[in-house]
């Protein structure tokens, strides 16, 4: 895929289900996902050579646990409950960081990932190009459904 455009929903569900090793369906929104961009949610950016912002992805909790939880095959109960109670676990976390490290093959090689936050880091100063992106008519959401694990949502805005 070239910089510049948005990933389509099979080439998400490519790159995570041959991860996974698992089916990963993918679905592309027609109407935005209204609770995506809450305090719950997590922000992964993409950058040039040049320190440029080049791309952004905003999950929602649910993506962000079920695909940290994937990768190492933490137990879809553990997650239910992280869920269920509004956060995930440091490892989690860091989990999910990789899968969004890998992910940036969505973007082309001329991407690095620049950071991965939890979105009320994001949004609690002034307005962010992640919180333009929500409002954006130009960004791509993608409903994801995991095997084994659930459902999330992420929107993907190139810059």
């Amino acid at each position: 895929m070239a910089l510049g455009t948005h990933p389509k929903a099979q080439e998400v569900a490519r790159l995570l289900g041959d991860l996974f090793d698992r089916k990963v369906q993918a679905e592309q929104h027609t109407t935005p996902n209204k609770a995506l961009g809450s305090d719950t949610g997590f922000v992964a950016s993409y950058a040039d050579s040049k320190s440029k912002t080049v791309a952004i992805c905003v999950f929602d909790l649910e993506a962000a646990a079920y695909l940290g939880a994937a990768l190492s095959l933490i137990p879809e109960s553990r997650i239910s409950e992280m869920v269920t109670n509004g956060a995930i676990d440091e490892i989690v976390f860091e989990n999910f960081g990789e899968v969004c490290n890998i992910m940036l093959t969505l973007f082309g090689n001329a991407a690095s990932t620049e950071a991965v936050k939890p979105m009320a880091e994001v949004t609690g100063g002034a307005p962010s190009r992640a919180t333009r992106l929500l409002k954006s008519p130009k960004r791509t959401e993608i409903g994801l459904n995991i095997e084994g694990y659930g459902s999330g949502t992420v929107a993907f805005a190139v810059v």
